[in-house]
Formats: C-alpha cells, structure tokens, sequence
C-alpha cells in the first residue's frame, strides 16, 4: 500500500535515535552554530520553516500515497444492466392475419459501467470529502503512526552498518506487525466507525492470510533500496565525495557521474515499477478482502473479487489468492496508481525544491541583517 515511501515515519524513528545517540553529529551542529554565531530568533525561524514543509511533505505524501492510492487498488467500478422488452410492432393494413397471443417479445439487454470513484486524485479527494468528512484525507493517521513506530523501533536496535541484518529485520518486523497494518487497510478503505482501530483489529487467525503477502512486500521495499546501491557500489559512485565533484571532476568526469547516477535512479524506478508495486497492489487487496462485513465499504467495492473469495464458513480462506489479488487488477487500473505516484513525486520535488529557495533567502536575509549590525 504504502510503496518505497511507506516506511517514512519508521526511518525517522531510526535515524532519529541514531542522532540522538550520535555524539559527533551533536558536535558538528553545535559547532557549525558556533562558527555562523546565529542569534536565536533564526535558530528559531530555521527550526519552524524546517517543521512546516516536514509537515507538508508528509501530509502530500499521506494523503496522495497511503489514502488515494489504496482507494484507487480496491475500487470495483459499479456496473448496471439494463434490459427493454418492446413489443412487435402491429401492422397497419386490415388485411394482415391476427397475430397470436404468445408472440415473442423482443429483449434488448445493455450493460452500463459507471465512472471510477477514484478515476482522479481529485475526484478521489471530493468523494472522501462528500462521505467521510474534511479531515478524511488523513484518515488512519493514528494506526499509521503506531504501525511505523514499531517498525521503526525494531530497526533502531540494528547497527545501521549492517544494510543486510536491517532488511532482514525490516521484513521481519513487518510480518510481525501485520494485523496492525491490515487494521490500518481496513480503516482507510471503510466509512468512518465509531470503534476505535484497536477494537477493529482482525483476528490471529486471520492474520496468517497476509504472513506471506506482507514478507514478499518488504522484500521487494528492500530489493527497491539495495538495488540501485548495489548500482551505485559497482559503478564507484560512493568513492565520490564533494569535494571531488565540484573541485577536481573535469566537465567529462561530471557527465560521465550524472549517468552512472541517473542509470542508478532508473534502476530505483523499474524496481518499483515491476516488483514493488505488483507486491504493494497485492498486499492491500488482499487485506480488503477480509474487510468485515459490517464495515461498509467507502468507495464501490466488490468483496469477492470476480468470484475469487471462497468464505470460510464453506472452507475456504475468506480472501483473495495471492495470484488473484494481481490478476483481478485492470490495467487502466494499474495505470491510474501508477499516474498517481508519478503526481506525488513531482509534487514534494517542487515542495523540496521551492523549500530549499527559501531557506537560501532566509539565509541570505540573515547575513545582511548581521552584516548590517
């Protein structure tokens, strides 16, 4: 569901307790604050104007990839027959023979499939507005943050030298915190509930359907991060440090950097695309599935998937197959998740990019203050 970028909140628990722990970053900043001799009231502006686009990228980044995406994976457009019955038209001339009393009617049967809910991000955003709500566009925020908290804590405990003990214990501590994760599926997908999502949590036995779905997508989140690294490493991209790119790189040597770099994003990107996403889309349909049938569904929804779901009063499992869970998906489907996280890139890289322009100007606003002084 929640893609490369769905571990966001986990890796700032981790890198934040790796910093507070860190004794040489502390030195460096209380140093770098020494050297610059910034009086408090810019210490403070910087911390604020820091906190308020932190804030904003990741309420774009909720919104747009947790909320709108997983709507967009479930949706079942509705779908309408309708069926005429005309009768045969009776001929004018008098002379015609008496028609029988049983003639054949004639049927004419149309089936209507209705737009998309979520055929937009827009349209998405109105609907939950409409049926869930203003503040439905962080709905599950709260079992989000508990989910990626704990995941982010298991993390922490692992030296963050060891790239492949932290992907085992990432996927590790994802299949542990499954129910979790599923509850937070289950909150995003239904009308809002007066239970609170600890009292919705899914049963153990339920749990065990996305032991495998939920390891195969930390994998492949894993395989999306150490993939292009693995690049980069081949390549001799971590023997380049700043110095080299701005002092010593000739223009040859920096075209030649900027496409070992650009091959190795590209690299990020096919991952994702072919491997990330199927596991992704997988995942949260699968955790739909057991959606309970009290729970209504906010957006059109079909619980048996095309017929895929055997419930488990008549022995089956009760949800999707995990080949099913993909097959089910249309490609104008797959095409519009795809469209959407394309929109969340480009907007918290204008975001980053528009925040470090004023940050530059903040800056240079606070020389010419001191200068002046």
């Amino acid at each position: 569901m929640t893609g490369v970028h769905g571990q966001v909140l986990g890796h700032v628990v981790r890198r934040s307790v790796e910093a507070y722990s860190d004794q040489k970053a502390q030195e460096d900043m209380n140093q770098f604050f020494a050297q610059h001799q910034l009086p408090g009231w810019a210490v403070a502006g910087i911390a604020l104007y820091a906190i308020f686009f932190a804030v904003a990228l990741a309420s774009i980044r909720y919104t747009i990839g947790d909320v709108i995406a997983t709507l967009m994976m479930v949706e079942t457009p509705k779908t309408e027959t309708i069926t005429t019955i005309s009768e045969p038209a009776k001929s004018a001339d008098p002379d015609a023979p008496l028609e029988k009393e049983d003639y054949l009617l004639d049927t004419e049967t149309v089936t209507i499939r209705h737009e998309p809910v979520t055929k937009t991000g827009r349209s998405t955003m109105r609907h939950m507005v409409k049926h869930a709500g203003s503040f439905s566009r962080w709905r599950g925020l709260s079992v989000s943050f508990v989910y990626h908290l704990c995941v982010g804590a298991v993390l922490s405990l692992v030296p963050r030298h060891q790239p492949l003990l932290q992907g085992a214990v990432s996927t590790l501590a994802t299949v542990m915190f499954s129910r979790i994760h599923m509850t937070w599926t289950h909150v995003l997908i239904s009308m809002p509930s007066e239970k609170t999502w600890f009292r919705r949590m899914p049963s153990r036995k339920m749990q065990r359907n996305v032991l495998l779905p939920s390891a195969v997508y930390a994998a492949a989140q894993q395989l999306t991060i150490y993939m292009p690294m693995l690049l980069a490493v081949v390549l001799g991209l971590h023997r380049v440090n700043h110095q080299q790119l701005v002092h010593e790189f000739t223009k040859a040597d920096r075209v030649v950097y900027a496409v070992k770099l650009g091959a190795c994003l590209l690299t990020a990107a096919f991952v994702a695309l072919t491997v990330l996403l199927p596991a992704s889309v997988t995942l949260t349909r699968i955790e739909a599935s057991m959606l309970p049938e009290e729970d209504e569904a906010l957006v059109p929804f079909d619980r048996t998937f095309d017929g895929k779901v055997v419930p488990a009063i008549v022995g089956g499992t009760g949800c999707v197959s995990f080949v099913d869970a993909w097959r089910t998906v249309d490609r104008k489907v797959r095409f519009r998740i795809v469209k959407i996280y394309a929109q969340l890139f480009t907007m918290q890289t204008i975001i980053v990019i528009l925040g470090m322009i004023g940050l530059a100007a903040f800056a240079v606003g606070i020389k010419h203050i001191q200068s002046g002084h």
